[in-house]
């Protein structure tokens, strides 16, 4: 009898045990991952970020990846019920439009986890991850205003959503930092994938006298980089590398590293310290925006502020409340462009911050102004 009651109440430990436990990956059943996406997988963009992002983190923790490219608004809470219907143990949404539906599928679907990027959905099975993209295109408006010639630049996005707003918003802050006079035209496509909206817009800037043009814009934006290589002008690519999309005009391109974004997300379900929340991630710059070879610096301007930044290394300053671990980075690097020695809270790093970057083709490093 005393075995049978010893055998009950450890019975009973080893299922409270598990109850306090947060929701993590058991080793006997295999972890169902579902991506949705609002384009193309392999779109050179946002949503192949997305995809080679979840792939990567799935393939590290042994988890099933399955996704569903070009939803429409309208369509995203039945394909969100459908996956949780079918057994899938996380559901993530790419961008701010899946927020509410994932809230709206997750009150029925308690034991699904949904994840969201560039939203502020949370609840007990719902967490955000938000990036700082608005720092890369602050960098990229640096960029753009130093090689503008007529004074005058361009960005175009998809949708006005909160994290559409803060990259234009960021690129204009960024241009008019580096020179406070530059005129910076925005236009809006509402459109994801219509790439003629935005050559129509980028057009309209060039008929204008826009030379730099930033596109935020997803698989719309090739519409932009297509007028800029028509006008033969720069323009900035967005999400992934895009310099193979328009090899003689991509200046730069902002780089969001869904991977890691995904690998923090999908590592707290494997270990078990998944928490319901709104996570706000920086940059860290894991390469400054233009890097020159000795040999090249003395084509650069000989103005006071430039030969500074050029001979020293870029330190960025933290806001107050950003860990001291991350304050000073890239003590071996050097760069022409003129970064601030400090930003505001808006524009510093944060604890969490290797997402985001500028990435420079190669061949742009060589002093593209003056070649």
């Amino acid at each position: 009898m005393k075995k049978v009651v010893a055998l009950v109440l450890v019975l009973m430990l080893a299922v409270g045990m598990a109850a306090c436990t947060g929701k993590s990956a058991t080793s006997t059943e295999t972890v169902k991952v579902a991506l949705c996406m609002s384009g193309a997988a392999n779109d050179q963009g946002w949503n192949q970020a997305a995809y080679e992002g979840a792939k990567k983190a799935c393939e590290k923790y042994g988890f099933e990846l399955a996704y569903t490219e070009n939803l429409q608004p309208a369509d995203i809470v039945t394909a969100f019920a459908d996956y949780a219907a079918n057994g899938y143990n996380v559901v993530i949404g790419h961008g701010y439009e899946f927020g509410d539906p994932a809230l709206e599928v997750a009150a029925t679907y308690p034991k699904t986890i949904f994840v969201c990027t560039e939203s502020n959905a949370s609840a007990e099975n719902v967490a955000s991850y938000v990036m700082a993209c608005e720092q890369t295109a602050f960098v990229e408006g640096i960029i753009a205003a130093n090689m503008t010639k007529s004074g005058k630049v361009g960005a175009i996005g998809p949708f006005q959503g909160d994290s559409l707003v803060k990259i234009i918003n960021g690129f204009e802050d960024g241009a008019k930092y580096a020179k406070p006079d530059i005129i910076v035209e925005t236009a809006w496509t509402n459109s994801f994938v219509d790439s003629q909206l935005a050559l129509e817009a980028a057009t309209a800037m060039i008929e204008d006298g826009v030379d730099v043009i930033k596109h935020c814009a997803n698989a719309c934006g090739n519409g932009a980089i297509s007028a800029a290589v028509a006008a033969d002008i720069w323009c900035q690519g967005d999400s992934y590398d895009q310099s193979s999309l328009a090899p003689d005009n991509i200046l730069d391109s902002a780089l969001y590293n869904l991977d890691v974004v995904l690998d923090i997300a999908l590592g707290s379900i494997k270990d078990g310290t998944f928490k319901g929340d709104v996570y706000n991630l920086g940059m860290r710059i894991t390469q400054l925006p233009c890097c020159f070879p000795r040999t090249c610096r003395k084509m650069l301007p000989r103005s006071r502020s430039r030969r500074s930044t050029i001979s020293s290394p870029v330190r960025w300053k933290s806001s107050a409340t950003t860990s001291s671990a991350t304050n000073s980075l890239q003590t071996g690097y050097r760069s022409y462009w003129p970064i601030p020695r400090r930003f505001d809270s808006q524009y510093s790093e944060t604890a969490l911050a290797r997402e985001v970057h500028v990435f420079i083709p190669k061949e742009r490093r060589l002093c593209p102004f003056w070649k």
